[in-house]
């Protein structure tokens, strides 16, 4: 977990993790890590294709039905903070913390979900992914202060690689 990896790193078990971290649902932060944005990560709402075309952004999934993760999640608070700054609360009918089942429980229930760009697993038939502005999470490199010198080669290389998950996410 995001919290795991911080304390690993503040507590000397590991000297470097890669974590995430939620801008509705931020880490507590130590000034004696330092943490590198790496990668901004888009958040795909993945609906039926013959999903409503009418509203702007998260609006047109107003009156749709959510998968979701629990509130007390990055994700799951993401999700129903960005709602609730387009106007309108996620009528939440199924709930799960896995990415893949919540796929497919927005395709079998004709719901809607979101899911990272880098974790999108195969869509079943009918399904598509729209990407909204400002639905996003952030890849994170954080390390002890102390190994700056060391770490900037694996923040090189990691950088190097983390774009190429994402891009371009092809058509189902």
């Amino acid at each position: 977990t995001p919290e795991d990896a911080r304390r690993g790193v503040l507590h000397g078990d590991l000297d470097a993790a890669l974590t995430i971290d939620w801008p509705d649902h931020p880490q507590p932060r130590s000034p004696e890590l330092d943490e590198t944005i790496l990668l901004v990560e888009p958040l795909l709402v993945t609906h039926h294709r013959n999903a409503s075309k009418q509203g702007h952004g998260l609006n047109r999934f107003e009156r749709s039905t959510w998968v979701a993760a629990s509130a007390d999640t990055g994700c799951g608070a993401t999700l129903r903070a960005t709602c609730r700054r387009a106007g309108f609360e996620p009528d939440i009918r199924h709930q799960t913390n896995d990415f893949t089942a919540a796929v497919v429980l927005a395709a079998t229930t004709r719901s809607v979900a979101i899911i990272p760009a880098v974790l999108r697993p195969p869509l079943p038939r009918g399904m598509t992914t729209t990407t909204i502005s400002g639905l996003e999470r952030h890849v994170l490199l954080v390390n002890r202060r102390i190994l700056a010198p060391a770490i900037a080669a694996l923040q090189a290389h990691v950088e190097r690689h983390l774009a190429d998950l994402i891009s371009p996410i092809p058509p189902p």
